[in-house]
Formats: C-alpha cells, sequence, structure tokens
C-alpha cells in the first residue's frame, strides 16, 4: 500500500500544473482524501478527466479515495504541510508496506530504535513498533510523527517501549 507522500508525489510528477494535498481522512480513516485543484484551486474539466482516473488506477482495493477541491483544506482544518527532514521522504517514497519493507524502512530511518519487533497489525489498522531500547516520551512521540509517513496512508502507528526495555 503507498504512504501519504508515494500517492502526492505521483500526481504531482504526472501533473505538475496541479495543486494537490494527499490526507487521511480523520473520520474514516479508510479513506484517502485528495485536494486537488488548478490555479484557483478547484476541479476542473481535465482534472475529472485526467488526473483523477489516473490516480484511480493506482489505487488498492480496499482504499477509499475521495476528491475534494483543493481550496477546502481551509475549512477541513487540514493541518499544514509537515516539515520532514530528507531522509523521511526519500523513505516515504517507497511504497512497500510489506512488514519486511516497514522493517528495513524504520531501521534506516531511527536508529534509536535498536532492536524492536513490528507487529502488524498491532489492532485492525494500527501497525505497532515494540523496541527494546527504552525511549523518552517524546522520543516515541516523534518516531510515531514521522513514522506515520513510512507506513500505508490508510493505517495508525503505535510506537512503544519493551516492558524488558533498557537504555
Amino acid at each position: 500500500m503507498g504512504t501519504r507522500l508515494y500517492y502526492e508525489h505521483f500526481a504531482k510528477y504526472n501533473f505538475p500544473n496541479i495543486k494537490i494535498r494527499v490526507w487521511q481522512d480523520n473520520i474514516r480513516p479508510w479513506f484517502v482524501d485528495f485536494y486537488i485543484g488548478d490555479e484557483n484551486g478547484k476541479i476542473n474539466k481535465y482534472i475529472k478527466q485526467n488526473v483523477i482516473p489516473r490516480i484511480m488506477n493506482i489505487r488498492e482495493a480496499d482504499i477509499k479515495f475521495h476528491f475534494k477541491p483543493y481550496d477546502a483544506i481551509l475549512s477541513d482544518s487540514v493541518p499544514s504541510e509537515p516539515n520532514l527532514p530528507d531522509n523521511i521522504k526519500t523513505l516515504a517514497l517507497n511504497p512497500d508496506t510489506t512488514v519486511k519493507g516497514l522493517y528495513c524502512k524504520f531501521k534506516a530511518a531511527f536508529p534509536s530504535l535498536g532492536d524492536f519487533k513490528i507487529y502488524a497489525p498491532l489492532f485492525p489498522d494500527v501497525i505497532g513498533i515494540e523496541t527494546k531500547n527504552k525511549l523518552s516520551k517524546s522520543e516515541l512521540t516523534k518516531v510515531e510523527r514521522l513514522g506515520k509517513e513510512l507506513i500505508s496512508v490508510t493505517s495508525e502507528l503505535k510506537v512503544f517501549n519493551s516492558s524488558a526495555a533498557k537504555k
């Protein structure tokens, strides 16, 4: 399954003259909202006939894409574009969200995790990462925030210390 940045990059690369922002729907997490528009933030005929069908062709079977005018970002209270480190951006463009793929991405992105185990799923639509290192609450939160960019756009991420964690 693709990451948020994977879908966003695909659209921007193939249609450089449109505005695009991809975000997970907070109420319906199996939906991916594509805020898309022309220079005025509106969905025009070109976008309906060319852009949307092309994006729909890369959609996984169990994900629903919802297309909204780009100018709806404000009224939908979509947070501003996250400021991501370059290594996270690069890793997020790899759409491999298999357990092995995630392990490789998280190992490269977060050396502070040390030895860790992936639970996929930990709960429905939640990927869990258990680290044997004793990370602080702020370190765990940072890994969750940045790590969300490395997993499927419709999944959540929970990172936690092992009960046998050591520092």
